[in-house]
């Protein structure tokens, strides 16, 4: 019975033991089962700003630092454009934050934000009374020289080039200077000064951290953030777009043509910056004014207007550019009656064109004589009877296409047999050429680039050889094909 007893109870430690080791990768396997991640919605954060993803009591981890810095409260500081994963580990449950860091206008990286330079240690302010010459025993102090000293820590993998921390003992301010703090050391730095009361604490108001060409500030007393540039701005904004000689051409007598006509009964509204912008190299795009004070908007003529750009830092830029206005004729009526019959005004000035093109090839017959000297005679005659040569083809165009509110300008063949005339419009931002006149081989030049013109001019007996160097050149991108 003894034998029996004993290998019973054997028999019942071993499945005893089977048991709690079958609990035990039960209760293991339950463990990792509640630790699995739980992925959250992508969250997006602007270079130099922060978002939260805190949770009480939980631990944050950020897997490419040099992307965006999580610290212990969950803030999340986006330091360079990518994307990363922020872990937040609360208890058994473990969710994965996908932050994607986008850009800031022209804000550029930073190695080190301000939460990676972290409060080590405020030590107790030292006091030292000062008493008034002369004065007598017992007598209280007129002021107190104070000296106060902070402990900075760097966290991160880099080094911040300068560390200012700002903050006030009482009402004086007080600027502590690290100077530069490598990764991971901690450094100290003192200030010393006068004041009239003694047992004041020391307030911690602003953390300047400057890394790379940027400047992050945490202000500790709204606790936000913020990203700056590290350095005096000194550079002016740039205008571009029609100014200068690229606001105008000439035509064959020489003659300035603005890219931009301006009615004198629209003047208005009429839109001075579709065609102008300012920018900066820090801010991105900024405010434009125009000075249109030289400008007779009752008489017919070219005029000189003035662009202006400011930056926040104060740099002004200024660039002059030449428009024309016209007091509307008989020519500018008519030229408003077609183009209400033919033209939407939401469409594109693609799509205008096009329009205007189809609308003189029908309209217009080929006659072979025209007065060369004057093109708003030869657009009334193309509008009112359809027949001219290429110069009239060329002057009604531009006669539609200035009402329309489409930058034009002549160009005119200056080698090869006979004369011939042609515009250039500008749509879908640049100049395309735009030949309205029919040709005995065929072929239709509606918003043609230069190399589409040139190829066929070469196989076409040099039918379009025009000043190259005199023209603005057109853009690359096809429209159209001429077959």
């Amino acid at each position: 019975m003894s034998g029996i007893w004993r290998e019973t109870m054997k028999t019942g430690k071993l499945r005893k033991g089977l048991c709690k080791g079958v609990l035990f990768i039960l209760l293991l396997l339950l463990g990792l089962w509640g630790a699995s991640p739980v992925a959250a919605a992508t969250k997006a954060v602007k270079l130099g700003e922060t978002i939260s993803v805190a949770k009480k009591g939980a631990k944050y981890k950020s897997s490419d630092t040099s992307i965006a810095y999580v610290s212990d409260k969950g803030v999340v500081t986006g330091k360079n454009i990518g994307q990363v994963t922020i872990t937040v580990k609360n208890g058994e449950t473990v969710t994965k934050h996908t932050v994607s860091v986008e850009a800031s206008g022209k804000k550029k990286k930073m190695t080190v934000c301000a939460d990676e330079i972290q409060v080590q240690e405020i030590k107790k302010i030292d006091y030292t009374p000062v008493y008034g010459e002369g004065a007598p025993e017992g007598a209280q102090p007129i002021s107190y020289n104070f000296k106060a000293a902070v402990t900075l820590k760097n966290v991160s993998s880099a080094a911040a080039k300068k560390v200012e921390l700002r903050g006030k003992i009482g009402k004086e301010i007080v600027a502590f200077n690290f100077g530069k703090i490598k990764a991971g050391i901690s450094k100290t730095a003192t200030v010393k000064g006068e004041i009239k009361k003694a047992d004041q604490e020391l307030v911690l108001r602003a953390l300047d951290v400057y890394s790379g060409e940027m400047l992050a500030r945490h202000n500790m007393v709204k606790d936000t953030y913020s990203l700056l540039y590290g350095t005096e701005d000194k550079t002016k904004p740039v205008i571009s777009g029609f100014i200068g000689e690229n606001s105008y051409n000439t035509d064959s007598q020489g003659r300035k043509m603005p890219y931009r006509i301006v009615y004198s009964n629209e003047k208005d509204k009429f839109d001075f910056f579709k065609y102008v912008s300012a920018t900066d190299d820090r801010e991105g795009k900024v405010e434009l004014t125009v000075d249109t004070s030289k400008v007779n908007f009752k008489k017919t003529g070219n005029y000189r207007i003035t662009y202006k750009a400011k930056d926040k830092a104060g740099n002004v830029a200024k660039e002059k550019a030449y428009i024309g206005v016209r007091v509307p004729n008989t020519l500018d009526k008519m030229s408003a009656d077609v183009l209400d019959s033919i033209i939407k005004p939401s469409w594109s000035d693609k799509q205008k064109a096009v329009a205007i093109y189809n609308f003189t090839r029908r309209h217009m017959s080929y006659s072979g004589t025209s007065d060369k000297t004057n093109w708003e005679k030869e657009a009334r005659r193309g509008l009112n009877y359809g027949t001219g040569d290429c110069f009239t083809y060329y002057a009604t165009a531009r006669a539609l296409l200035t009402r329309a509110g489409i930058p034009n300008i002549e160009v005119n063949r200056v080698r090869g047999v006979g004369r011939h005339w042609w515009n250039m419009a500008y749509v879908a931002g640049g100049f395309y050429h735009y030949d309205v006149c029919p040709r005995g081989r065929g072929g239709k030049f509606c918003l043609v680039t230069d190399d589409q013109l040139k190829s066929y001019s070469r196989t076409h007996g040099n039918s379009h050889i025009w000043a190259y160097d005199k023209k603005p050149k057109s853009a690359t991108k096809k429209l159209s094909s001429i077959f």
